[in-house]
């Protein structure tokens, strides 16, 4: 008797960014190396997310190092992980996502991150409602606090800024994902953009350290509460 997989929406983050990975693949499957790189999974990340998969029947190892979804790994990524964020409503609003973030970080050792979003541009009309959404840090191999963060995005002055404590456990390169959710009750929701961005990880503290850049995207704002009355 075959055992019943676990619930998807339970898979810990290494494991959800290698279904993310593998479904944006047309055929599904790709070796080790590439799934780390393309992931941003360290070698221990890696392990811990095949691991649950393949036990949860999501993903087979097809050869040595190669590992392809199986059915129920496409249909968990088709509903958890859409390889593209839903087209927003033509009647949504863009704004700049920005982070504020170390030069780099060091192992072992916190660091904050701002993140929050800039006015809107002159030449762009208000949305005439503030927009509430959560913003969620995702990151292998360290520690986030809190995960998320409730904002408020005003029609016309900025959202936030919200803080982020990453400490991270591993040196190397650090690649995290800050999500864009809509707020309220309902559905899991679905994030409506985001961006990708790397820091490199010292094994100890450096002056790049206490050096800060400023990283940025544009994405679309998830309709306000009044948009579905």
């Amino acid at each position: 008797m075959m055992s019943v997989p676990p619930d998807p929406q339970k898979l810990p983050s290494q494991a959800l960014d290698v279904l993310r990975y593998l479904a944006a693949r047309e055929d599904g499957t790709a070796f080790a190396d590439a799934i780390m790189a393309g992931a941003g999974l360290s070698a221990i990340g890696l392990g811990k997310g095949i691991r649950r998969l393949v036990t949860g029947r999501y993903v087979a190892m097809t050869a040595p190092g190669t590992y392809a979804l199986t059915a129920l790994g496409r249909e968990a990524a088709e509903a958890l992980l859409p390889a593209e964020p839903a087209p927003a409503p033509a009647s949504s609003h863009t704004r700049r996502l920005s982070v504020f973030a170390p030069c780099e970080l060091a192992v072992s050792s916190p660091a904050l991150l701002r993140a929050g979003f800039d006015p809107p541009d002159r030449d762009q009309s208000p949305s005439g409602e503030a927009v509430p959404v959560i913003l969620r840090l995702h990151a292998p191999d360290c520690d986030i606090s809190p995960a998320e963060q409730p904002v408020s995005v005003p029609p016309d002055a900025p959202g936030g800024p919200v803080r982020f404590r990453v400490t991270p456990h591993q040196q190397g390169t650090l690649r995290l994902r800050l999500e864009v959710l809509p707020a309220g009750d309902g559905e899991p929701p679905r994030p409506a953009g985001g961006i990708y961005f790397d820091l490199g990880v010292a094994p100890f503290p450096t002056p790049a350290c206490a050096e800060f850049q400023a990283l940025g995207a544009t994405v679309a704002l998830p309709p306000g509460r009044g948009a579905n009355r």
